[in-house]
């Protein structure tokens, strides 16, 4: 494994997760992603789609400006889709049963049997157990994403419920709650215990990724990101700014600073930084709403993001001449925004995926920064200043 990887899991082992939420926060936030999923599935104009659409990238140029994107391709970014743990051998799932080929109607029949509190015949499961793999007919995708994969029609229609994945129907008959045939997780068992979202709102996350998990559009990667700073921005935000303001303290407190005409320099240099966001995920795991893979199979991997407060100067010992050399090309950028962006209202940062994805940019604050400093006070005030900091995904 690369060293750029390495550093993660340093990174990883040092942080803490000294998160005391305000239930205000979470509930404003909960009811805002609510209402953008409603209006975003249930528009049924063209039109007022694409308006929507562009009011959006209005909103996003508005509050980040990208100053640079590179693509690394880190080796062994493709652990990222399960490869680590063997998930790419197996064939895609049903997302509602985990079933690895479509039902027959005997099969239908049975559970329907079954549903109604009658006794199904063995004869469909012998049936099923005696054909062979050329004579399974593979499983039907979505018609609208062309991604997600179902056994049937009715487990479609279940799952494209909103709640869909908790549904009372998941719960009778079959292998529907653990391991497939594979002993591979499915997103049946996953969203019992993680969501109770339906395909109606994830469809056009799953469309947007496809069956490779790759994103190719500059668009999307663009709108992703934008996506992953709103979800974490409460949490984030605060941190970068409560801990710029420490070490300013620190610095000044400690007699920092030089003597004569360098002395602002040497400041700027010593106090100012940037909040360094990284993932041990990719950018297309990231972006899903729920850590299942198209294949219909659970992620195998905490979705997370470490957080860390840095100095130009840390970036480049720390970072580049330590693990990864090649961030080295964003070290002019990076000084310049750092050195000339205003503390008040915006903070520069450094996102970096395992994919090899790497984004430096300029954002608005979001809180504002008074009520990020009360926000970081509350949240990180009593731990170590500076300690890098880890946010699991599937937990906001």
């Amino acid at each position: 494994m690369d060293e750029s990887i390495n550093l993660f899991e340093t990174l990883g082992n040092e942080a803490s997760i000294s998160l005391s939420a305000v239930e205000e926060v979470h509930a404003s936030r909960s009811s805002l992603a609510v209402a953008i999923a409603t209006a975003s599935s249930s528009g049924n104009n063209s039109g007022s789609n694409e308006q929507l659409q562009q009011q959006q990238q209005q909103q996003q140029q508005q509050l980040h400006r990208w100053m640079r994107i590179i693509e690394l391709g880190y080796d062994g970014a493709d652990e990222l889709v399960g490869n680590v743990t063997g998930i790419e051998k197996y064939e895609p799932i049903c997302f509602h049963c985990g079933r690895t080929h479509q039902r027959d109607e005997k099969e239908e029949e049975d559970e329907k049997e079954e549903e109604d509190g009658g006794e199904s015949s063995s004869s469909a499961i012998k049936m099923t157990t005696m054909k062979t793999t050329k004579e399974l007919k593979r499983l039907m995708k979505c018609g609208k994403c062309q991604v997600v994969a179902y056994c049937s029609k009715t487990c479609q229609k279940s799952d494209w419920k909103e709640n869909g994945g908790s549904n009372d129907n998941n719960d009778s008959g079959g292998d529907k709650r653990g391991n497939n045939d594979d002993g591979a997780t499915s997103a049946a068992a996953t969203s019992a215990t993680t969501t109770k979202i339906g395909h109606k709102f994830t469809c056009n996350a799953y469309k947007r990724v496809g069956e490779d998990m790759i994103i190719p559009c500059t668009t999307d990667r663009e709108e992703i990101r934008h996506e992953i700073l709103t979800k974490i921005r409460f949490y984030a935000y605060p941190y970068a700014v409560f801990t710029a303001q420490q070490n300013s303290t620190t610095y000044v407190e400690g007699g920092g600073g030089g003597v004569g005409d360098d002395d602002n320099n040497n400041t700027i240099n010593s106090t100012r930084g940037f909040l360094f966001i990284q993932s041990d995920s990719s950018l297309a795991v990231m972006s899903l709403p729920v850590p299942i893979l198209s294949s219909g199979h659970a992620y195998p991997h905490c979705r997370s993001v470490i957080l860390h407060y840095l100095t130009v100067n840390e970036f480049i010992t720390e970072v580049c001449n330590r693990h990864d050399f090649e961030l080295t090309c964003l070290t002019n950028e990076l000084r310049n925004a750092v050195e000339t962006y205003n503390e008040m209202i915006e903070l520069v940062i450094l996102m970096r995926f395992r994919c090899g994805h790497v984004a430096l940019g300029i954002v608005s604050l979001v809180p504002n920064y008074n009520l990020c400093l009360v926000l970081g006070k509350e949240y990180y005030g009593a731990g170590e200043i500076g300690q890098p900091v880890q946010l699991n995904i599937d937990d906001m």
